[in-house]
């Protein structure tokens, strides 16, 4: 893996500009999400309340905010690879650099594969594990933030709910930590066995060439792969566990934040839009937490 000196958040603040105007643009891209979940919530209010041209306002204020909203899509995908392609400049620079400056002995110590895997390669886990990743959880956080917001706007009650449910959705995956953290290090174990059994099946092929045993190759080798497969299906189970939990627990805190909204409109203390709103925004901020919670 590609070693710098440097960490991630410096190479972003070297591109400060493109990194802000990424920024801005999800920013306004979860504001006009927002606005089109309020719009819709005071349409259904004014319908309800009989005001026909109101209604048809909000709704064209919902169908403007979601085009704008489809619109931005592309200036924010465009904005993040200009940001990866930048910061992957200014690092292929600085290995490149630490590259020049080695010595003879030492620039032959790897072959030239592993320095241009660096710069290749490697920079794709960086760019997909860590400037996309960065910027999705400042996303989802703004989301989060914005939809509470409104929420709260409505009443301050569902806030509150949506508070305490929050807490409880990030709190549910630190039961399967423990158990994830030994699955995943015997997983990453057994396909350090693997590569270690497959690597010796092919430094062995002079020996096997010569027995007529190049059977052996395949048969070994899918052998070693079928019981490191057991690694990883434990790891999936576990996994796949806690994503379950989590998700369960994300459709209950919805159905519980729609409630506690139909119960306010029933007491007449928040007009009949805000179950489009519960329902719009209470989705918005657990789905959002369901991909936050196990990173």
């Amino acid at each position: 893996m590609v070693k710098t000196q440097k960490s991630l958040f410096t190479y972003l603040n070297e591109h400060k500009s493109k990194a802000l105007g990424l920024a801005a643009i999800n920013f306004t891209n979860s504001a006009l999400q927002t606005l089109g979940g309020i719009a819709s919530a005071n349409a259904l209010t004014v319908l309800v309340a009989g005001h026909f041209q109101s209604f048809l306002l909000w709704i064209t204020i919902m169908l403007v905010s979601y085009l704008l909203f489809a619109l931005g899509m592309y200036f924010s995908i465009y904005a993040l690879t200009r940001v990866k392609q930048a910061a992957n400049t200014s690092i292929r620079r600085d290995i490149t650099e630490r590259i020049a400056k080695s010595s003879y002995g030492n620039y032959h110590q790897r072959q030239a594969g592993d320095y241009s895997s660096w710069m290749s390669n490697d920079l794709s886990i960086i760019d997909s594990e860590g400037i996309e990743n960065f910027f999705a959880i400042v996303t989802a956080i703004t989301d989060v933030v914005l939809a509470s917001l409104t929420l709260a706007y409505f009443h301050y009650s569902i806030l509150i709910t949506v508070f305490v449910l929050s807490i409880v959705m990030m709190v549910l995956p630190k039961i399967f930590q423990k158990a994830l953290s030994q699955t995943s290090l015997k997983r990453t174990q057994a396909n350090e066995r693997l590569m270690s059994r497959i690597e010796d099946l092919l430094e062995g092929f002079n020996a096997l060439f010569m027995l007529n045993a190049r059977s052996l190759i395949v048969a070994k080798t899918v052998a070693a792969s079928k019981e490191a497969n057991h690694a990883f299906e434990t790891r999936s189970k576990v996994f796949g566990k806690m994503m379950a939990t989590v998700n369960g627990m994300s459709i209950i805190s919805q159905v519980i934040v729609l409630a506690q909204a139909g119960f306010l409109i029933f007491l007449k203390l928040t007009p009949i839009g805000a179950v489009s709103a519960a329902q719009y925004f209470s989705g918005t901020i657990f789905s959002q937490l369901t991909g936050i919670s196990p990173s």
